[in-house]
Parts: structure tokens; sequence; C-alpha cells
């Protein structure tokens, strides 16, 4: 999604790529952009809003490769996903 720069909450790299399908069904580029984020947050009205543009960010899922169990998402020790929830949360109850 398009953001404004004091909206990011998390970003995208500068020419990130929008690719689109095309008539004939492949994928094809659409767009570049260095305005794209994959999370952004604001006020609006007497509140806040978060948006999120990846479904499973604050879920729990594992990888399964052959025999072994890869964790992905927010369980994951290496990922910051657990404390961007919580810091998420904090700012909409305005805890911060």
């Amino acid at each position: 999604m398009f953001r404004n720069p004091e909206d990011e909450i998390l970003s995208f790299p500068n020419n990130t790529i929008n690719y689109s399908h095309s008539s004939s069904g492949r994928m094809t580029i659409k767009e570049y952009s260095d305005s794209y984020a994959g999370m952004i947050g604001f006020e609006y009205g007497a509140g806040r809003v978060i948006i999120a543009t990846d479904q499973g960010m604050f879920r729990s899922l594992d990888l399964l490769l052959g025999d072994e169990k890869i964790p992905v998402t927010i369980h994951d020790p290496e990922c910051e996903n657990a404390a961007l929830f919580v810091n998420c949360v904090r700012w909409l109850t305005k805890m911060q």
C-alpha cells in the first residue's frame, strides 16, 4: 500500500515493485515506488488505526521442511514480530 511518510511503521525498500496479472495471465510489472509500506498507523478521529498488509504477521506458524519445523512468525526467536505486536497495542491504546 502507499503511505504518507509520517504514517510508516514498516516500510518497504526503495524501488519496490508492484506486480499484476496481465490479460495473458502472466505476472507483469505494474509500477515501482519508494513509498510502499507493509504497515502504517495514523490517528483517526479520537482514536488510532493500524493497517498491515501481511495477514499472518502476528499468527503462530511453523514452516515444515522435511522433518524440520521452522518458526516463521510471531514465535520465531530471530524475529521481532512479538515486540512489534506489543508496541502496536500500546500505541493503539495510547500507552505510548
